[in-house]
């Protein structure tokens, strides 16, 4: 029977999974990864430690199924940058991260230009590497400079720098894609004073590039997919045109199927490539962001407000909480875009409890990706959104997922399978197999249990909370 591997290299960890035919993991395993973090914003992980940690993780997972992986699929974090030198493969700095701000002014300059960029993008990124790095730009002088988004650095490493390579699920977070062309944009490479040379050569987000022979489950194992981890969870998803889906991890993605048009961009949403399979045309997503879901709560557990993830669980959901906080540890995503903002809890009083400012942050983020629904129902791609598939780590709090679907009045439909991210990295990758991953999901429901009245009393709350924080 042929298995595939999947690798979900995520912001704050890894995963590493061996999937059957059914979808279903035999295997699996997961490491947290370093980040440093300054007060000037500026945010870095080691590149080294990601591929480490991957192969790692791989082997571990893999090791009892010697002769029986056929195949690797790569989901991982996308704006992020990465520079390496492609002879030796070592890399050239610390990565800097998807969530890094230290290109802010530069961002706000091509603002002032009427050029729109923002900071989730590589695109500033890779322009400060080769700029501020005098390891890089010697690379980029001996023409030996790669640079990357974490799913080609994974690619490059496994097989010892044969495929560099990356997808326009990845590439159209860099701000160097063009869309419409599906090829890397000349214009932006002048702009951000790019050599193309120094990019990835674009494929297929399912085609077969390699292979690599550095797992101890046996030798040439295909590289058979790769994607940015939204994408890959809406394909684990099987999502349609017109259907959307909600990964909740680090932030919340909320990802909209637009179909081969590219979709009008709505307040604070980005048109990306959703993906671009074998002998299919290229389709697209309209993504909303919050910046800090998880990290809410992991940030909940480390001041001591949280003790363990299963108190979150046992919290019993009340739509007309009195203590709200505004998930804004990294500012404010969809429709705001305000990365100035600041999280805050609001109407405290001298009964609040502990577990008040609990399901205040609960509820916080129910009301953000209830915002992240109601901005993508007013885009010109969709009409009203009524069901939203779930996954993620955080997906499993039944208080979270109930806020959600009665703040943004839809169905909500959790995965049983939370890792739906690692799982559309397998199911990628074994499209090259003689049986692709056939997995039929289970979900759970939960419907909206709060009057209309309720809901817009709430709404409006929240709302105002959140005009009083972002006024200048």
């Amino acid at each position: 029977m042929d298995l595939v591997l999947s690798i979900d290299l995520g912001t704050t960890g890894v995963r590493a999974a061996v999937y059957d035919q059914s979808g279903t993991a035999l295997s699996s395993a997961y490491a947290k990864l370093g980040m440093d973090v300054s007060e000037a914003g500026w945010i870095s992980q080691d590149p080294e430690e990601m591929f480490n940690t991957s192969l790692a993780l791989a082997n571990k997972v893999a090791k009892e199924f010697s002769g029986s992986i056929a195949a690797l699929g790569i989901s991982a974090q996308r704006g992020t940058a990465i520079a390496w030198d492609r002879k030796t493969g070592k890399s050239l700095h610390s990565a800097v991260s998807w969530q890094d701000q230290r290109t802010l002014a530069r961002v706000q300059e091509l603002i002032d230009m009427g050029i729109p960029v923002n900071t989730l993008a590589g695109c500033t990124k890779f322009e400060w590497l080769v700029q501020q790095v005098p390891e890089v730009a010697a690379a980029a002088s001996a023409g030996r400079l790669a640079f990357g988004t974490p799913d080609a650095w994974l690619s490059a490493c496994f097989s010892q720098q044969q495929a560099l390579v990356t997808d326009c699920s990845n590439a159209g977070a860099t701000g160097l894609y063009d869309a419409s062309q599906q090829q890397w944009f000349d214009m932006a490479m002048e702009l951000f004073h790019q050599d193309p040379a120094w990019h990835m050569e674009l494929v297929k987000t399912d085609a077969a590039v390699g292979e690599t022979d550095l797992l101890n489950c046996g030798k040439g194992v295909i590289l058979g997919g790769r994607a940015g981890d939204q994408q890959a969870a809406c394909f684990a998803h099987t999502l349609k045109q017109g259907q959307c889906k909600l990964t909740l991890g680090t932030s919340g993605m909320l990802d909209l199927h637009c179909g081969a048009a590219a979709p009008e961009e709505a307040p604070g949403t980005h048109a990306l490539p959703l993906w671009h399979l074998q002998n299919q045309d290229q389709v697209y997503c309209l993504e909303g962001s919050v910046l800090t879901a998880g990290a809410s709560i992991e940030w909940a557990q480390r001041v001591g407000l949280l003790r363990d993830l299963d108190e979150l669980s046992q919290l019993d959901w009340n739509a007309q909480q009195q203590v709200l906080f505004i998930p804004a540890l990294a500012g404010l995503g969809t429709p705001y875009l305000a990365r100035e903002v600041r999280a805050q809890f609001s109407r405290l009083d001298l009964s609040s409890s502990r577990s008040d400012l609990l399901m205040g942050i609960v509820a916080g983020v129910a009301h953000r990706c209830a915002d992240l629904v109601e901005t993508l129902e007013n885009s010109a791609s969709a009409n009203q959104i009524e069901t939203v598939f779930v996954d993620g780590g955080l997906s499993q709090s039944n208080s979270l997922m109930q806020g959600i679907a009665d703040f943004g009045n839809v169905i909500v439909q959790r995965s049983d399978k939370p890792e739906m991210t690692a799982l559309g990295g397998a199911m990628l990758a074994s499209r090259n197999m003689a049986k692709p991953i056939n997995s039929e999901g289970v979900y759970s429901l939960f419907t909206p249990a709060i009057s209309t009245e309720v809901k817009e009393q709430q709404r409006t709350i929240w709302r105002t909370q959140i005009e009083a924080l972002c006024k200048p």
